[in-house]
């Protein structure tokens, strides 16, 4: 093999390697919980997050140069800048392309015409790239113009430093290719993850969906209980727990059919998400089943609450896909943290003050009161 090639492609893979490692991590950061919770409300944090994701790709490439040739040393610093303006805009493109030039001073250490003409490269690299990526199109068309005008600025500054030299036409044939195929690379590494993140949050929240009615299932609830319960005691409020059942729900689905028998789940589960504060969570357990979650909320409340609920279902005319109108009943048991040992207790005593609620005639609702059960109708 010539002995110019295989140093060549020893840098093209340690460049590639550099930059998996880098967007993956990149994006593992970008998707961490905590950190997500913090930009995600605030779109003005997000350029300035992948601006310096964005710089502190173009640093690190300029680290690891690639030698072309018979001896021309160039890096993909610039890669930084195109993937910061397709992903954050202008402003992360002129804060990676700032965060870059910096760098490329601070290790030169002095001041000269190749450094003004690398610094004026990075800033309208950055300047071309944030205001292309505003033109509407698909993303892969938008990458392509980004690609261009940054080939296009990157190859005036290559003619500049190498002008009158042999060797300037095939460096210049060699950047592009070289420049091209890693950022192809780069681009369809970060849709890959993105369309991968975006799938697996999709399986999350469908995990933790119930299918007919869309609201949280018993696996969401389990995993709720215990963390609002915890998040109940360190903010030294009370979390209330309110279990749902309708009343001879069998004879509806034997009388009417299972068709019907979910329709009448959907009305409900909207009649209770409708009843609800927006900041409680109403969830289907299972069959005819249903809880509701109050943070912040005494017990005493949360008796008003499900007694208007029960009231409120009482009255309400259920209409069927045929026109047929039913009316059903509910019963309820509530339940707080009062000191309680765990989750589990909590659950237990709530379906403890619905198993009293039903036995004692249904369309009740019944509080449990540390030992004792107490009813209201």
């Amino acid at each position: 093999m010539n002995k110019g090639v295989t140093p060549l492609l020893k840098d093209l893979l340690l460049n590639g390697s550099v930059l998996l490692a880098f967007l993956f991590v990149g994006n593992w950061l970008m998707t961490l919980p905590r950190l997500a919770a913090l930009y995600r409300p605030r779109p003005r944090l997000t350029p300035l997050l992948v601006g310096l994701l964005g710089g502190a790709l173009g640093m690190l490439l300029m680290s690891v140069t690639i030698h072309l040739p018979p001896n021309v040393l160039i890096d993909l610093r610039n890669l930084g800048v195109v993937l910061a303006a397709l992903y954050g805009g202008l402003p992360a493109s002129v804060l990676a392309a700032s965060l870059i030039g910096a760098t490329r001073v601070l290790l030169v250490g002095e001041w000269n015409g190749a450094t003004a003409a690398a610094l004026s490269s990075l800033l309208a690299t950055a300047a071309g790239c944030g205001l292309l990526v505003r033109l509407p199109g698909w993303l892969l068309l938008r990458w392509t113009l980004l690609t261009g005008w940054s080939l296009a600025v990157s190859s005036t500054f290559l003619t500049y430093l190498l002008y009158g030299g042999p060797y300037l036409g095939s460096v210049l044939v060699s950047y592009t290719i070289v420049f091209t195929v890693i950022s192809y690379l780069a681009f369809q590494c970060l849709e890959y993850m993105k369309r991968s993140h975006l799938l697996f949050e999709r399986y999350k929240a469908e995990a933790g969906t119930d299918f007919l009615t869309g609201l949280a299932n018993v696996r969401r609830f389990d995993a709720l209980v215990p963390e609002l319960l915890a998040a109940s005691r360190l903010h030294g409020e009370p979390l209330s727990l309110i279990a749902v059942d309708i009343d001879h729900f069998k004879r509806v689905n034997d009388t009417y059919g299972h068709p019907a028998g979910d329709q009448i789940l959907q009305i409900l589960a909207g009649l209770l998400k409708n009843a609800s504060r927006s900041y409680d969570i109403v969830t289907r357990n299972g069959g005819e089943e249903f809880s509701l979650l109050l943070p912040d909320c005494q017990q005493d409340k949360a008796g008003e609450i499900a007694d208007r609920l029960r009231q409120t279902v009482e009255r309400h005319a259920f209409r069927l896909a045929d026109g047929q109108m039913l009316h059903i009943t509910v019963s309820l048991g509530i339940a707080s943290d009062d000191g309680l040992a765990n989750a589990a207790e909590l659950v237990r005593r709530a379906d403890d003050a619905l198993y009293e609620a039903k036995k004692t005639g249904r369309n009740r609702a019944c509080q449990h009161n540390a030992n004792t059960l107490s009813l209201s109708k």
